[in-house]
């Protein structure tokens, strides 16, 4: 007999299969991305049916068998129906769930970034999706320690202090002392706490960002991806999930 789970999940992907059947990509808390069979879901008499739909935060009971996972109960926590109806949120959203999709392994926890989406998706709600997407690509990026460090110089990697004039250096691709690239651009240090928020404290507190360093903020946080790390969406975004089922 296969074992039983109840985990808390956000459904990234949902695809229809056979005559009743859904095929949901997961990300869970306790059990990473997983590829979970939502059997008869499509059918109007399902209890379930309206828990798994892309983009909603649900708890689910799930049966781990031979053939992978099957969903046998979801319970919905939070529809985000501001994400499905909102094409920017939409967007923003779908561009979160790619990066997800593209960066992270199969069936390893992250709790981190299941908290990080889940608070990405509840923030759509009441803020700038823009900006919010921004914040969370810092935080996603510096959890995964694909991001350059905020506190410490790129070129000579010595700890920033309150006095120093701190630029952003298109030629190392990070931040660094006035000194070490005098052709950065210099960051005020409100700009420099904007960021630094971002990544410590995501989506704690986002009246921390004022009207007058958003925009910067925006574009700051996308200098320091690597090129290339935030592909745009695909045409067909939907309609690949990236995992191979189990079963």
């Amino acid at each position: 007999m296969g074992r039983t789970h109840s985990t808390d999940a956000i459904v990234l992907r949902a695809h229809d299969i056979g005559e009743a059947d859904r095929l949901c990509i997961l990300l869970t808390e306790d059990f990473g991305r997983i590829a979970a069979r939502a059997r008869a879901v499509r059918k109007l008499t399902s209890k379930n049916g309206g828990s798994i739909l892309p983009l909603q935060y649900s708890t689910i009971d799930l049966a781990e068998g031979s053939a992978g996972y099957t969903v046998t109960r979801a319970v919905c926590k939070e529809t985000h129906d501001v994400c499905r109806n909102n094409l920017a949120c939409f967007l923003y959203a779908e561009q979160a769930v790619y990066l997800l999709m593209r960066h992270i392994e199969d069936r390893v926890p992250v709790p981190s970034l299941f908290v990080l989406l889940r608070d990405f998706l509840g923030a759509c709600h009441y803020h700038s999706p823009k900006l919010l997407f921004s914040v969370f690509s810092l935080a996603f990026f510096h959890e995964l320690g694909l991001l350059p460090s905020l506190r410490h110089s790129i070129v000579s990697h010595t700890a920033f202090t309150h006095d120093d004039i701190i630029v952003l250096s298109k030629r190392w691709h990070g931040l660094c002392l006035y000194e070490e690239d005098a052709f950065g651009r210099v960051l005020s240090p409100a700009l420099l706490q904007a960021l630094l928020h971002a990544v410590e404290h995501p989506f704690h507190d986002l009246s921390f960002f004022s009207s007058e360093t958003t925009q910067e903020f925006i574009s700051t946080a996308a200098s320091l991806f690597e090129p290339g790390a935030i592909a745009p969406l695909p045409v067909n975004v939907g309609s690949s999930s990236g995992v191979t089922p189990t079963w």
